[in-house]
């Protein structure tokens, strides 16, 4: 649902449609996604 707010802790999953509100010191790790060896922030 577009008004849905999803509240997100450290080491959760993070829905695939999510639009965050602007936020600060977000990390992600998308070396599953990259194939990447090291965490992309």
């Amino acid at each position: 649902m577009p008004s849905d707010v999803a509240l997100l802790q450290p080491g959760g999953y993070v829905p695939a449609d999510l639009r965050p509100f602007p936020v600060r010191n977000l990390h992600t790790d998308e070396s599953g996604l990259t194939g990447e060896s090291f965490s992309v922030c």
